[in-house]
């Protein structure tokens, strides 16, 4: 995925290049508890009331950091709005673009980069390199969802349980109250296990892992998921996303791909297991033009995220190259993407 730096989550990547689901994040004392209580707060604007907007391509993001994929799912934010800044540099007509995003974070992430509290969050476009917070460009539009978010107006802070589908039914209701777009893109960032087994439980397959909730057991099953679409108003017959994005291992499985075939037009998603950064956030934006079509978007992404494995990784660390080659040689052939 991207520019980022941060030496503790180069090193898990390296040890778990195809664990995403199944990276344990580790440490002292001392090292969960100091960042919790020297962080500074993100410079974002917080509004109590928000007017609904209006764009060409709206990406709803549902970033599920109350696992131990906090810390990596919060750098992707901020990865967002670097490519939102990079997008504002284009020249000529383009279509307009906004990027909103639930965020969950969990009170035991190694550095609590963003904190614990759920977040309603409109990204804004970020010149600078503190790749550690979001920019004063970004909105909080929590506090216009506090009928449904556990929100505490003095702090200034709410809680949901990102592993439950109500959830995410109120937060596509929420995003089809305030924006209106012609073309939208729903992306999922967290743990993935493929579809859920009717006849074997004990493998808890699904995505989307809430440890604040309960640790094994508050996650989404794949029909959880279709059953929010349909409870928000999507369908065969009514409005349908132009892709969902599933930055989840597992997540582009025949099974899956049937359970979504009636709320969305394109999957995009990997049948294995996803390395540890994720797509290159930062590039996701290169691929709009008006001339695009979502197929188009669909394989740039693909194209980027190979780009990075291949070419952006190695190069900045040579000394892994021999090993890139031969592990996104095994993975590239497990890249699926899955088309309605």
């Amino acid at each position: 995925m991207k520019t980022k730096k941060i030496f503790i989550i180069l090193i898990s990547l390296f040890i778990g290049i195809f664990l995403f689901t199944n990276c344990d994040v580790s440490g002292t004392v001392s090292d969960i508890i100091e960042p919790l209580l020297t962080r500074t707060p993100d410079p974002v604007k917080v509004l109590e009331t928000y007017d609904k907007q209006e764009c060409d391509y709206l990406f709803i993001m549902y970033v599920d950091g109350d696992n131990d994929l906090h810390d990596a799912l919060y750098l992707d934010l901020n990865e967002m709005e670097e490519a939102l800044y990079q997008y504002s540099l284009k020249q000529g007509s383009k279509p307009s673009v906004k990027i909103v995003a639930l965020w969950d974070g969990w009170k035991l992430a190694g550095t609590n980069y963003g904190g614990t509290a759920t977040q309603i969050l409109e990204l804004g476009a970020d010149s600078t390199s503190n790749a550690e917070q979001l920019c004063s460009n970004t909105l909080d539009l929590t506090a216009t969802a506090k009928d449904w978010i556990n929100y505490d107006t003095t702090k200034k802070t709410g809680e949901v349980n990102m592993g439950d589908k109500s959830t995410l039914i109120n937060f596509l209701e929420w995003v089809d109250d305030y924006y209106e777009a012609d073309h939208k893109i729903l992306q999922f960032s967290n743990h993935g296990g493929g579809p859920r087994s009717a006849l074997d439980i004990s493998q808890r397959r699904g995505l989307c892992w809430d440890y604040t909730s309960d640790e094994k057991n508050a996650f989404l099953k794949t029909k959880d998921v279709s059953d929010a679409f349909e409870a928000a108003g999507y369908g065969k017959d009514k409005e349908q996303f132009d892709m969902l994005i599933f930055d989840v291992c597992l997540g582009a499985s025949i099974e899956d791909s049937y359970q979504f075939r009636n709320y969305a037009k394109y999957l995009l998603g990997s049948a294995n297991t996803v390395p540890g950064y994720g797509l290159d956030y930062t590039k996701i934006l290169d691929n709009i033009s008006e001339n695009a079509t979502i197929q188009d978007i669909g394989k740039g992404i693909i194209d980027d995220f190979k780009y990075f494995y291949t070419v952006t990784l190695p190069n900045a660390y040579p000394e892994w190259s021999e090993r890139w080659e031969t592990e996104i040689e095994y993975w590239e052939k497990k890249l699926y993407q899955a088309i309605f």
